[in-house]
């Protein structure tokens, strides 16, 4: 490679990783507003413009766990070789980073769940009722069957994540040998709603973690290719969810979702890659250190959220809409607070839950 060209290849990695810091957080609470509980949503049948503003922002979200995923597996192959110390060295940090996590917070909901159930409150699943030892080993990572999810069921996605990375040499193979055709045949067989029915391995995880595999071993910066494309895009992405929308139901609306999807992961990392001047800003690495901790933390807000919304008079539809997004903010809020309160009181515990990514102190106005 000549000189030129690694400035090229530096300049595009940079971009790139400039592009992702920016999205993390933004991404991190539109996977919030999928967990945040819709209460009194049936109630807005007879009223389409705001059940139709819900649908549409969490059709929004459905683009986070993906990119999440296609992200992971452009870091991961980025730079590597194939050897065995690179997988090992890769492997140990995703221990730190994915399995010390997901095995924290899931003891700590656990623990919480174990006292809201001493209280008569139930947090999510209750296992404290006939679980013998193998059932709270399988429900701890969700194995009891295909679609289980663990305990704390948000890190499924950590889950998913990890086991993928420990089949990475199997992806590099493909890549190698097949290149983009390995990655069409796992998009197909996502399209297609397929899966081999083994928990942990999901069609979704599988064809994005192998598409970031095969942007980083063909070095390619695959951010600037959806700048490009963010204008046909756009157009092609608002008109997929007016069908999917005036089609719901109906047969293949699954198959348009899922395309939807796509084009709108296109459309975002496009806009994103235009305008990631933003992404150098300080108060956006805070946030962008911070988004993993909310991540696995805004689940505990919501259950709570879920719970006091027998609490409260949601009889008109614009209260029902106001408290869904309001629940949003507030969990997003709250698990943000509990982040700066560990970063500043106990930034060790604060760096196992986070993995290790919560570095980034906010910016002081000077």
């Amino acid at each position: 490679m000549t000189g030129n060209e690694q400035e090229v290849t530096g300049a595009s990695t940079v971009h790139l990783s400039e592009t992702v810091s920016f999205l993390r957080f933004p991404l991190c609470v539109l996977v919030v507003l999928l967990h945040v509980p819709m209460a009194g949503y049936a109630d807005l049948s007879g009223v389409p413009a705001a059940r139709e503003a819900i649908l549409l922002f969490r059709k929004c979200a459905g683009i986070a766990v993906p990119l999440f995923f296609l992200f992971s597996g452009y870091f991961f192959f980025r730079n590597f070789r194939g050897s065995i110390s690179e997988y090992v060295r890769k492997i140990s940090a995703r221990v730190r980073s994915l399995l010390i996590p997901f095995f924290l917070w899931s003891g700590i909901w656990v623990m919480c769940s174990y006292f809201a159930w001493k209280l008569g409150i139930q947090l999510g699943k209750n296992p404290w009722e006939n679980y013998s030892p193998a059932d709270w080993c399988l429900a701890l990572i969700g194995a009891q069957d295909a679609a289980a999810l663990p305990l704390l069921q948000a890190l499924w996605f950590v889950r998913d994540l990890f086991l993928a990375c420990l089949f990475a040499p199997v992806f590099y193979f493909l890549v190698r040998r097949a290149g983009i055709l390995a990655v069409l045949v796992f998009g197909g067989l996502w399209l297609g709603g397929f899966n081999c029915g083994v928990p942990g391995f999901s069609s979704e995880c599988i064809f994005f973690f192998i598409t970031g595999a095969f942007f980083a071993l063909e070095k390619s910066d695959f951010s600037q290719a959806c700048e490009k494309l963010r204008v046909p895009a756009s157009v092609a992405w608002c008109a997929l969810v007016l069908y999917t929308t005036l089609a719901a139901g109906t047969i293949g609306t699954m198959r348009f979702a899922k395309l939807e999807t796509l084009v709108g992961m296109i459309v975002v990392l496009g806009w994103a890659s235009r305008g990631n001047v933003v992404g150098a800003r300080p108060e956006m690495k805070y946030f962008s250190s911070a988004s993993f901790f909310v991540f696995c933390c805004h689940m505990f807000f919501t259950s709570a959220i879920a719970r006091s919304y027998s609490l409260l008079n949601l009889n008109s539809s614009w209260k029902v809409v106001l408290v869904y997004f309001l629940s949003i903010l507030l969990a997003t809020a709250a698990s943000l607070l509990v982040f700066e309160f560990l970063r500043r009181a106990f930034p060790r515990l604060l760096g196992l839950l986070s993995g290790g990514r919560a570095g980034a102190a906010f910016p002081r106005a000077s």
